[in-house]
């Protein structure tokens, strides 16, 4: 298993965009399969297995950054950022599990992200009493790839642990911080709640997309 999760501070569908075009409905089912790109970032790959996985990637129109050094494996590892659509993830995961290098594994733990993203809620409740024996503590050090080192790809509808991301004081630039950490520990499998005051509440709380608030 990988330390992968999706990554950005939004997600995105195209089609009230396409639709503003005028575009019939036909057309915008099709062109819209080609434009949501779910960007996916995963660590640690060997390097003969990242130039399997951007061989195969391109292959069917997606894309993936790597390590210059990749493809004369001049290093071991290398970190990747995949930037593909639902349709291409889908040509894509069969393709890597015949394939050496962990990459049967990788497409075990891309299945599982791409359906916890597609749950993905911005519902934001206040969260039960019952909840809180599920409550787990993370606490942001703005280094987003070890913070959810050692959390495992499990399935959103199945997995009962809630995420409490613990900042102390809540600033608005913290926003985009939050909604980032929301996004990329739900594609793992996990909901998150967030602790604020009332006036942050109701400040902030439409922009935070977290699934539970904690009110002091």
């Amino acid at each position: 298993m990988f330390n992968a999760f999706y990554c950005g501070q939004g997600l995105w569908d195209s089609t009230s965009w396409l639709e503003r075009t005028g575009s019939d409905q036909v057309g915008i089912n099709k062109m819209k399969n080609k434009a949501n790109i779910i960007p996916i970032f995963v660590e640690h790959l060997s390097c003969p297995g990242a130039n399997a996985l951007k061989q195969e990637i391109l292959s069917i129109g997606g894309e993936a950054a790597v390590h210059k050094y990749t493809i004369n494996c001049k290093r071991d590892y290398t970190d990747v950022l995949i930037l593909a659509t639902p349709q291409q993830y889908k040509l894509l995961i069969p393709k890597l599990r015949p394939q050496y290098w962990r990459l049967k594994d990788l497409s075990q733990d891309l299945k599982i992200l791409l359906a916890n993203i597609n749950k993905i809620v911005s519902k934001v409740m206040v969260l039960r009493e019952e909840d809180l024996s599920n409550l787990k503590i993370l606490r942001p050090t703005l280094d987003l790839v070890s913070d959810l080192r050692e959390l495992p790809i499990v399935s959103l509808e199945e997995n009962p642990t809630i995420i409490n991301l613990a900042i102390e004081k809540l600033w608005q630039e913290d926003v985009f911080l939050i909604r980032e950490y929301n996004l990329a520990l739900q594609s793992k499998g996990y909901q998150v709640a967030i602790k604020i005051t009332r006036e942050e509440q109701h400040l902030l709380a439409p922009f935070l997309q977290v699934n539970y608030l904690l009110a002091e």
